[in-house]
């Protein structure tokens, strides 16, 4: 008998020191307390455990900044030991005998814990006493001054406790009463209604650690069965991601971005990629982490786990991948006939002279395509000659606005001008000058004689010799100066006598 026990202790000590599993708070949670009869408790795993993993229970009371309590002999510590790999859902009753050893329905217990039928707690811890890892934390003292939210405030007996700041009432502590006549009543036996037994881990932490959803014993003295407890649950893990990232924020048409999903699928099947929303326009499902696919636009890509138990809700989301289209423009510029043109792809066509049109195959600055037609409309350059004639002496204004004065001599000028449309154009002017006649003109007519002048003028009964001057105008448009001198010549009267 005394190597059977050698060796239990053996096979204890190696599941102790090699298999641990750490366990989240929240994790586990009470669902049932009896302070009568066999004063026995239940609590539920949220998370699967390795074989050799311990926890403790206690019903010291805490008191922040200084941790647990022992304030009599009464508190003691239970020691539960897995010995085997346990699964979600699982529900664990230990019995704590008041004249006896404890036992339990799954695993390996040590030590005595005995809740008080006059107001007490229970606390699930790993670690050590003097520096728990609080998991999960019930309640069952009222007297004045106990809330919600603090319970007794600190630890001045067996019955009362504060809550430690690392719970959070309705996540992962509960504080169990019966509310009668506006008074918060002290019950010794507790057990939750199963109203809620399936769902994600949250969901059932916030069921299990309401109030609301707890049978309380009226009759103070009749305890719950615990075990086999009434209902059994089904645990969903829902996917947990730590990060996303992708292999390019911004993509060509055509091009794929692959998604790296860091994280656990838990009890999803895959991971699923909608555009725009979560939930949006679904894109593509993968079970691993890589995700390829080809975006269509830019947006935001949201990737959540679905599948399995798991209910579709939030999403996490990826940076917005910018979607670029090949950037096909078309563009029209002018050059004057005969000029060069250098294309966006850098081609050079020279002396053009008709229309003519080009495409360029580009890369833009995100390294897509880009296509630019380019259509080169032909400006006239022109060249005419003016033919002008004016008269000797006269001025000329050019086409490029130069005067020049007392012309007496052909003119021939080439004048290089600027268009509405900014080409060359080119005006030779060929001045032909026009000649301006001066005459004289010596008439001898009899005195008292008339004369008509080149003007037109008639001057009558001339006398006297007479000088007048006409300007009158060529064919040519010309002045022509006519300068008459008119003679008048003498009349003779002579009479002869002839003998």
């Amino acid at each position: 008998m005394k190597k059977l026990l050698i060796l239990s202790l053996h096979i204890f000590f190696i599941i102790e020191m090699f298999a641990q599993t750490t366990i989240d708070r929240g994790n586990i949670a009470f669902v049932g307390v009896n302070t009568d009869d066999d004063q026995d408790f239940s609590f539920i795993l949220f998370q699967d455990i390795d074989s050799g993993t311990i926890i403790y229970f206690t019903d010291k009371g805490w008191t922040d900044g200084t941790g647990f309590v022992n304030t009599t002999s009464n508190d003691g510590t239970t020691t539960w030991t897995a010995s085997s790999d346990l699964s979600k859902g699982t529900i664990i009753n230990i019995v704590n005998f008041p004249w006896g050893s404890p036992t339990t329905n799954i695993g390996i217990v040590s030590g005595n814990v005995i809740p008080s039928a006059f107001g007490d707690q229970l606390f699930a811890y790993q670690g050590t006493e003097a520096s728990p890892y609080v998991i999960t934390g019930v309640h069952f003292n009222s007297k004045t001054g106990t809330d919600v939210n603090n319970w007794d405030g600190s630890t001045t007996s067996f019955e009362t406790s504060a809550l430690p700041d690392v719970l959070t009432p309705g996540t992962n502590a509960v504080w169990l009463y019966i509310e009668y006549n506006g008074l918060d009543l002290e019950r010794d036996n507790f057990r939750y209604d199963c109203s809620v037994t399936s769902g994600s881990v949250e969901q059932l932490r916030a069921a299990i650690n309401n109030l609301d959803n707890w049978e309380v014993d009226m009759t103070d003295f009749t305890a719950y069965t615990l075990n086999p407890f009434p209902c059994s649950f089904s645990v969903c893990t829902y996917p947990e991601i730590t990060s996303i990232s992708e292999s390019s924020t911004a993509v060509c048409e055509g091009d794929s971005v692959t998604l790296t999903i860091t994280g656990n699928l838990n009890d999803a099947t895959a991971w699923h990629v909608y555009a725009d929303s979560c939930g949006g326009t679904f894109i593509d499902s993968t079970t691993t982490s890589i995700l390829k696919f080809v975006p269509t636009k830019t947006t935001a890509y949201y990737i959540r786990g679905e599948g399995g138990c798991v209910i579709a809700s939030s999403c996490d989301s990826s940076s917005i991948i910018s979607f670029f289209t090949p950037d096909s423009t078309t563009e029209a510029i002018a050059v004057c006939y005969g000029d060069s043109y250098t294309f966006p792809d850098g081609t050079i066509q020279n002396n053009i002279i008709t229309t003519t049109s080009h495409i360029s195959n580009l890369n833009s600055v995100f390294g897509c395509d880009s296509v630019v037609t380019t259509t080169v409309n032909v400006n006239p350059v022109y060249s005419d000659t003016v033919r002008a004639s004016i008269c000797s002496g006269s001025s000329y204004t050019f086409p490029d606005g130069t005067t020049q004065n007392n012309i007496t001599a052909d003119v021939i000028e080439n004048d290089t001008l600027t268009t509405a449309l900014g080409c060359d154009s080119i005006i030779r002017t060929e001045l032909t000058i026009l000649p301006v006649f001066n005459i004289t003109v010596n008439a001898n007519i009899c005195s008292g004689d008339s004369y008509t002048f080149p003007d037109g003028n008639t001057q009558n009964n001339i006398t006297a010799n007479v000088t007048e001057i006409d300007t009158l105008t060529s064919t040519n448009s010309c002045d022509s100066i006519i300068t008459t001198n008119v003679i008048a010549n003498p009349h003779y009267d002579l009479s002869e006598t002839v003998t």
